[in-house]
């Protein structure tokens, strides 16, 4: 199963809007097929491991990080080709909570005499399925938000001096937590201010897939210089009040310009979430600046947070910490996080936890 979690793991970001799945197939012993989902319209996980195994599938073990899915789509159930191929028994780390199969590919699979155990791997498969599931549930993409910050709550100097606060390690992690997103999303002050390329590299090259780049500009004042826009990859500037003259030359420079509703100071950002699903984007990574994770959290749109702390302190009243806005009028009322999670990364931390609902 181990191996199975790590299949699917690996194509995170890269199959949505279906789930990332892994499968393995062992007989007498050892591996004789694997498989990870492929991207909308190719294979899942069991059938590529059962064309990895040929005939050595035939009386296997099958480890999957979800239950085979029970439900005609663009292919065909995998629980009927796991039937065919003449697997044994199945060792399934979760339930598909998609309401088209949840239990019914297991219970398919018992009626057909397979030895089917559950439960074995549930808590990771269930984290690498989060935003699938959300999604299925909710029709909405699942919000990250991603900060670095000194020990005292700081993301740049008074003067907006910010590179770099962690270290060289919590960078190259950064790089896999985008790589697993479907969406990378940033205001505009950020845009402006860091004139980032807001792409993966997990390596020294850049990750084949890119993640979409969204960035919030109610106003339209992306310089048409940026970066990103000369990046691999597509990026989609949501703005509110963007002059036509604008609009065309940022699309002159490959951005994709959608115009949403105005509310208050900024887009509406549910109908952006409401857009990006639309779309098929189940996962959405919001970088900051403060401003944007501080409206995200005002929102309550946020359900995940990845924060790297640095040791160091920077000081100063100006400075700015990770999440702006106006916050919460008593203690009583500040977002609380569950599931919390404690990593050390070169000399910084990594606390990862959700939003208490």
């Amino acid at each position: 199963m181990t191996r199975a979690l790590e299949l699917a793991r690996s194509s995170l970001g890269k199959v949505s809007p279906n789930p990332s799945v892994g499968a393995v197939l062992v007989k007498d012993g050892r591996i004789v097929g694997e498989g990870v989902t492929q991207p909308p319209g190719g294979p899942h996980a069991e059938v590529m491991a059962i064309n990895s195994a040929g005939d050595l599938a035939a009386g296997a073990t099958l480890y999957v990080s979800l239950e085979p899915c029970a439900h005609y789509g663009k292919t065909p159930p995998c629980m009927e080709a796991l039937i065919a191929a003449g697997i044994h028994s199945a060792f399934v780390a979760t339930i598909d909570p998609d309401p088209r199969t949840n239990g019914k590919g297991i219970e398919f699979l018992k009626s057909e005499g397979i030895d089917v155990k559950i439960g074995d791997g549930s808590e990771e498969a269930e984290e690498i399925i989060e935003s699938f599931t959300k999604f299925t549930m909710t029709q909405q993409p699942f919000f990250s938000a991603k900060f670095a910050m000194s020990l005292d709550g700081k993301i740049a100097t008074r003067t907006g001096s910010s590179k770099w606060i962690t270290s060289e390690e919590s960078r190259k992690r950064s790089h896999v937590i985008r790589s697993q997103s479907d969406v990378i999303m940033i205001g505009v002050g950020t845009a402006i201010a860091d004139n980032p390329l807001l792409t993966a590299r997990t390596s020294k090259n850049l990750d084949s897939k890119q993640p979409l780049r969204l960035i919030v500009d109610t106003f339209g004042r992306l310089p048409t210089n940026s970066r990103m826009l000369k990046q691999a990859g597509r990026t989609i500037v949501a703005s509110s009040e963007i002059n036509s003259s604008t609009k065309r030359s940022l699309q002159n420079q490959g951005a994709d310009v959608f115009e949403f509703p105005r509310v208050n100071e900024g887009v509406d950002l549910y109908a952006v979430a409401n857009f990006l699903a639309a779309e098929g984007f189940t996962s959405v990574l919001a970088e900051g600046g403060s401003s944007l994770l501080g409206s995200l959290f005002n929102c309550k749109m946020v359900d995940k947070v990845y924060a790297f702390i640095a040791p160091l302190v920077i000081g100063g009243s100006g400075a700015k910490s990770p999440v702006g806005g106006l916050g919460p009028k008593d203690l009583s009322e500040a977002t609380t996080m569950t599931k919390l999670k404690y990593e050390t990364i070169g000399n910084d931390f990594l606390v990862t936890g959700y939003i208490k609902k």
